[in-house]
């Protein structure tokens, strides 16, 4: 569904441009190849630049729109589920440099997940589920001085991966629907205005008026000092689980401790002599 806005007499018009899709759907599996199936070969067409697919894989699901009829013309490049299903792209060339990413795990290995993709004269734009108003993607780039035109699309999986997809019969209908609405404030006030008027009001008349709030405010947002996060923290030591943090520390530990150590055993070794002496004087008492 797209939509465009227009003020018509003191109102706003929404036109929402509706496709329905008819036709069946075309099935294709993707090898482990990173050449590109173009969809002309497939006879897929799309419209108004928005194309709807589901796809089941694992990773690295990559998407191309052409601005030719062969994957080495050049393009742009949508890579979703890139680095282990972790990472979205999209690049301005096949294996290029991303100009806009978005982590997150969007691919499904047992699942299919429904994506689609947008594009005019400047922006790109992919989303999942289905392409609506409300929806408008996790995933947008756009070029100001204006995007190749687009001829052909395509799409490969690789890196180890496969993929199920599913693409529709691109035999549509549009329905305009028009919304109208007043052009203003719809939104509730929600700010109790009693105690002021329509006039224009200094700061200081301002603050004179909304003094008691804004002390109510002060008062719950107030936090005493032995309660802050900063005074907390003051004595805590952040963690630091590297390999040579924690060689340092042990280091640090041995140096401290080995001398408190030796001591220890010098004493223990004194004391046992000491008592050694001791027990043989008792015993030759003993024996006179």
């Amino acid at each position: 569904m797209l939509e465009s806005r227009h003020i018509r007499n003191g109102l706003i018009l929404f036109t929402y441009l509706q496709h329905e899709i008819f036709g069946g759907e075309i099935s294709y599996s993707s090898p482990n190849s990173q050449r590109y199936i173009l969809l002309s070969s497939l006879n897929i067409t799309y419209i108004n630049g928005l194309i709807n697919f589901k796809v089941k894989s694992c990773n690295d699901v990559h998407f191309a729109l052409i601005s030719g009829q062969t994957e080495y013309d050049p393009l742009y490049e949508i890579v979703i589920g890139g680095w282990g299903n972790s990472k979205s792209v999209i690049r301005t060339s096949k294996q290029g440099s991303p100009v806009a990413q978005k982590s997150g795990s969007y691919l499904n290995c047992n699942e299919f997940v429904e994506f689609w993709i947008t594009w005019n004269n400047v922006t790109i734009t992919l989303g999942t589920g289905v392409k609506t108003f409300f929806n408008t993607g996790f995933l947008t780039w756009s070029l100001q001085s204006g995007l190749l035109s687009i001829l052909d699309s395509g799409f490969y999986t690789a890196f180890g991966s496969t993929g199920e997809w599913i693409f529709y019969t691109q035999e549509t209908t549009t329905e305009a629907i028009e919304v109208t609405t007043a052009l203003s404030c719809m939104c509730p006030c929600i700010h109790n205005t009693s105690n002021t008027d329509s006039t224009n009001l200094t700061k200081e008349e301002l603050m004179v008026i909304l003094h008691d709030e804004l002390q109510l405010i002060k008062n719950t947002l107030k936090i005493e000092k032995q309660f802050s996060s900063k005074y907390l923290r003051r004595l805590n030591s952040a963690p630091d689980n590297r390999t040579s943090s924690k060689s340092m520390g042990s280091v640090a530990v041995c140096i401290i401790f080995l001398p408190l150590s030796l001591s220890i055993i010098s004493d223990i070794v004194k004391l046992h002599a000491y008592l050694k002496r001791k027990k043989v004087k008792l015993l030759k008492r003993r024996r006179h």
